[in-house]
């Protein structure tokens, strides 16, 4: 017999869910640095705005070289007697471009890739909690490691907020620089008309020698992954730096002029690597590594008996019938009641008891307790109509789905007359329990195994059925033949019911609680 211990615990399900979270935010910060990458680089399908600034030098070069004949050309200063004299539809063009870029480099950087890092960074902080706790020792957490994906993902959060920071800062230098463009161009075309300068002056000589050929930009996607500590963007670590320490060097700088002097940080940062695509490729490889090695705790706390007897000795074991054939799968409905109890309800088709039978499933959860459920019911509802009666009513079951905590929406097929499919409402609210022990539910934990308990004790004659007449039915004129889908909202207002064929072609909806949509059945006899 194999045991698996882990698996009875919350701590399994609770690390799967920080696995899951982790990668889908690590999955989304990807995209989102591929996005902007994209905008500012290019891609397989768009030409980046990078480029547009070298693409005008260039071309200055060229006519420089072609047309008036200089040998040594300076773009950067004769830059304007190339752009005053072009068209002003290249100019819209540039501006457009750039702007738009810039304010999605912004935008993406600040309200998507932030968010996302700060998030991911609280998922694997609360993971770094879980390997300090030596109950948690099976799943293998190393806190030297997770402290450098901490790191990672603090950087991430830094360089996001600061190249969303550079964008705004480039927009601004760069609106002002296309302002003086359009500028020179009314000067050129109408230069006895006093054309009034709007523009910073100083923004622009900025944009040119640091914006127009090599942009700050182009630092957050070249160069290797970033390793900065806090301390070389002048913010201290106090988790780091003890407090009585920075004190005394403060009073030591207080003190000594020089100390003063030699302590001012730069303000120049362009040393700094900032290569937000590399870490967050290096953060992916990670956070896999480290939910990797996690993913294998279960199966690291398995444990194999073997059994002492021999096999003359053995009792026989029950022989497990084949699974039977179900038309379809489980359908659950949870709900917290006035006790405080969360009250799960299972419904699946039974065809190797009848065709238009029913297992109802009803398990109680304490939440103050484990997961294993305090009490297990099972019911066995066989549906018949009224105008038929109990003992003659024949029909198939093709779908059934919970509608509210009163009724199941089920789809059936008459196998008398016209055998058109219908849809019917039915009353579970009042079935009668039959109560499982629920110690029989902790080695079998999956839903089918429930389903072959019950089949079993329905063949001992220990589970008997209850017969539950159908209250409202519709028949469907575009489902007829085959199988269907059921979908159902039961919320107050949007009660509504959508039928779709096997063929996935008709679909039939409609509201569920209309009078004149829903018969109401009779007994006719």
């Amino acid at each position: 017999m194999v045991n698996l211990p882990l698996l009875s615990h919350r701590a399994i399900r609770d690390f799967a869910k920080l696995s899951s979270t982790g990668r889908e935010l690590t999955w989304y910060a990807t995209c989102a640095v591929k996005e902007i990458r994209g905008v500012w680089y290019g891609d397989e399908t768009n030409s980046g705005a990078r480029e547009l600034g070298p693409k005008w030098v260039r071309a200055l070069e060229v006519k420089q070289r072609e047309s008036f004949g200089q040998q040594n050309t300076s773009p950067v200063l004769d830059l304007t007697i190339l752009l005053t004299t072009g068209r002003e539809r290249g100019i819209q063009k540039w501006e457009s471009v750039v702007s738009e870029a810039l304010v999605k480099l912004r935008d993406f950087s600040e309200k998507r890739l932030a968010p996302a890092m700060q998030r991911l960074h609280l998922v694997i902080e609360e993971v770094h909690g879980w390997a300090k706790l030596p109950h948690f020792s099976v799943f293998q957490l190393s806190a030297e490691e997770l402290g450098g994906v901490l790191d990672l993902a603090s950087r991430g959060i830094i360089l996001a907020n600061w190249l969303a920071a550079e964008s705004r800062k480039q927009l601004g230098c760069f609106k002002e620089f296309i302002a003086w463009l359009r500028y020179e161009v009314g000067n050129v075309n109408s230069p006895n008309e006093g054309n009034v300068p709007r523009y910073d002056i100083l923004e622009v000589n900025n944009y040119l020698t640091s914006g127009l050929v090599n942009s700050a930009i182009d630092s957050w996607f070249t160069g290797p992954v970033p390793q900065f500590r806090l301390r070389d963007l002048g913010i201290p670590e106090p988790e780091k730096d003890g407090l009585d320490e920075d004190m005394e060097y403060a009073r030591e700088v207080a003190n000594d002029p020089a100390l003063l002097m030699a302590w001012q940080m730069e303000r120049e940062l362009n040393h700094v690597d900032k290569n937000l695509n590399a870490l967050i490729e290096d953060l992916a490889l990670r956070c896999q590594r480290v939910f990797h090695r996690a993913s294998g705790a279960v199966s690291r706390s398995a444990s194999i008996s073997y059994a002492p007897s021999s096999d003359a000795t053995r009792a026989p074991e029950k022989e497990r019938s084949a699974e039977p054939r179900i038309a379809f799968p489980f359908r659950e409905r949870t709900v917290l009641n006035e006790k405080g109890e969360v009250v799960q309800h299972l419904v699946v088709h039974m065809p190797s008891v009848a065709n238009n039978t029913m297992l109802l499933t009803q398990l109680r959860f304490s939440v103050e307790e484990s997961g294993l459920p305090s009490q297990i019911g099972v019911a066995l509802l066989e549906c018949y109509l009224p105008e038929e009666g109990q003992e003659d009513s024949s029909l198939d079951l093709l779908d059934a789905d919970f509608f509210d905590d009163e009724c199941v929406v089920i789809v059936y097929r008459p196998r008398r007359g016209q055998k058109q499919i219908s849809l019917a409402m039915v009353n579970y609210s009042a079935a009668g329990y039959q109560n499982l022990p629920s110690g029989g539910y902790v080695t079998r934990t999956s839903q089918e195994d429930l389903i072959q308990e019950s089949l079993e004790l329905w063949k001992d004659g220990h589970l008997s059925s209850t017969k539950i007449a159908i209250m409202r039915h519709r028949t469907l004129s575009s489902c007829k033949d085959g199988g269907v889908s059921l979908a159902l909202n039961g919320r107050t207002g949007r009660r509504v019911a959508c039928v779709l064929d096997s063929t996935g072609t008709a679909l039939e909806s409609f509201d569920v609680e209309g009078e004149g949509d829903m018969e109401v059945a009779d007994d006719g006899r």
